[in-house]
């Protein structure tokens, strides 16, 4: 887990999340898992939420694919450009032809257009949204 989590604040004494260290992540279908986090903070600009900044990553210092198509107003994201990535023959098996990635600042924070290079932090479950099955 790479990344940060905005998170609705159902609690009377929200300023205790801050002082969290770690945290429990639940998925449908998979098994809960406890994550470091960084730092959590308020935000009024998230409408009220507490936005959580995980410390560990998984990352991957390598080509993914290749940029194919941007699609400039895509609904299902509100209206933030996604990318369309052709994915290396070598991760086909393990990530698929083709997927879909959010141009958004936390998940694409680096864009260097003269290297033709764009970093991506994909949040946990991306993938699996652009899985083959």
């Amino acid at each position: 887990m790479r990344g940060e989590i905005a998170a609705d604040i159902l609690t009377d004494f929200p300023e205790r999340l801050t002082k969290l260290k770690k945290v429990t992540l639940w998925k449908a279908g998979a098994a809960p898992r406890a994550v470091e986090v960084r730092r959590c903070w308020l935000s009024h600009s998230h409408g009220g939420q507490a936005i959580f900044h995980f410390a560990t990553s998984h990352s991957v210092d390598e080509k993914v694919g290749v940029v194919t198509d941007v699609e400039i107003n895509g609904e299902a994201v509100l209206g933030t450009p996604v990318l369309t990535v052709q994915v290396d023959p070598a991760r086909v098996e393990a990530i698929g032809a083709e997927i879909m990635v959010p141009l958004a600042q936390d998940i694409c924070p680096e864009v260097d257009l003269a290297a033709r290079r764009i970093e991506v932090n994909l949040p946990e479950g991306l993938l699996d949204l652009n899985s083959k099955t």
